[in-house]
C-alpha cells in the first residue's frame, strides 16, 4: 500500500517528513516517486538522470530500476510496466510505442535492440550475454561472459514468460509463444513456440502454400 492510501493526503505530508529524518534522501525520493503517475515518474526520471537518449509520453511503472542510464535509448510512448529491472553497462534501444510487461528482465552487456510497436508481455527474459562454462576445474561463476547482441524487429508480439538469450534476431512481425525460449534467429512473421522455440507456422499463409 502506498503512503497517500495508507496515511490520507495530510498525514501522508507528515509521514514523509518523518522519513526524511529516518532515512537516507534518495531512499525518501524513491518512495515518493511510488506515489506519482506512471508519466509523471517518466518526466522525474527523464530530467533527473543522464540518458542516452528518452522520448516523450514514456511511462514507467512502480519499481522499474535501470543501471546505467546514459547508454540506454528510450523512445517516444515506450511503457516499462511495474517492477521491471534493466541491466547492464550495454546499449538498449527501445524504440517507439513498445512495451515491457511486468517484471520484465532485460541485461544488456553487449547490445540489445528492440524495434517500434513491440509488445513484450509479463515476466520475459532477455539477455545478450551468457556465462561459459567449458573448464571444469573452474567454477562456473568465475568463467568469463560470453556476448552477442539480440534484435527484435518492429511489430513483434512476445507472450508472457519467454527467455530470449544472445545471438538472437527475430524478424519483423513475429509471434513468440508463452514460455517459449529462444536460442536461434526467428525468421519474419514466425509464430515459434516451445523450449526450444520451433516455427510452426508463418502468419499469412496458408496450409497449401507451405
Amino acid at each position: 500500500m502506498t503512503l497517500l492510501g495508507k496515511y490520507g493526503i495530510q498525514n501522508a505530508v507528515r509521514k514523509t517528513i518523518d522519513l526524511f529524518r529516518e532515512y537516507p534522501i534518495i531512499q525518501v525520493c524513491g518512495m515518493i516517486l511510488v506515489e506519482l503517475s506512471g508519466h509523471v515518474r517518466a518526466s522525474i526520471v527523464k530530467h533527473i538522470y543522464r540518458w542516452g537518449f528518452f522520448g516523450n509520453a514514456v511511462h514507467i511503472g512502480k519499481g522499474v530500476v535501470t543501471q546505467f542510464k546514459f547508454n540506454k535509448y528510450i523512445y517516444d510512448n515506450t511503457d516499462i510496466r511495474n517492477y521491471c529491472k534493466i541491466e547492464g553497462k550495454g546499449r538498449l534501444i527501445i524504440g517507439c510505442n513498445s512495451g515491457i510487461g511486468d517484471f520484465g528482465i532485460i541485461r544488456c552487456s553487449n547490445c540489445v535492440r528492440i524495434g517500434e510497436n513491440v509488445l513484450i508481455g509479463p515476466r520475459v527474459f532477455i539477455s545478450d550475454s551468457d556465462h561459459t562454462f567449458h573448464d571444469r576445474q573452474t567454477c562456473i561463476y568465475l568463467q568469463p561472459l560470453c556476448h552477442g547482441p539480440v534484435t527484435i524487429e518492429d511489430d513483434v508480439f512476445i507472450g508472457a514468460n519467454v527467455t530470449v538469450l544472445k545471438n538472437v534476431h527475430i524478424g519483423r512481425g513475429a509471434v513468440i509463444g508463452a514460455g517459449s525460449v529462444i536460442v536461434k534467429n526467428v525468421p519474419a512473421y514466425a509464430v515459434v513456440v516451445g523450449n526450444p522455440g520451433r516455427v510452426v507456422k508463418i502468419r499469412g499463409q496458408t496450409t497449401e502454400s507451405r
